[in-house]
């Protein structure tokens, strides 16, 4: 179960920080 939480928040994270992460 606090994989999907998890999972869900690293999308975001990568989705909203992919330019800065890139």
């Amino acid at each position: 179960m606090a994989n999907i939480s998890i999972s869900k928040l690293k999308a975001m994270l990568k989705e909203e920080n992919r330019p800065h992460l890139l």
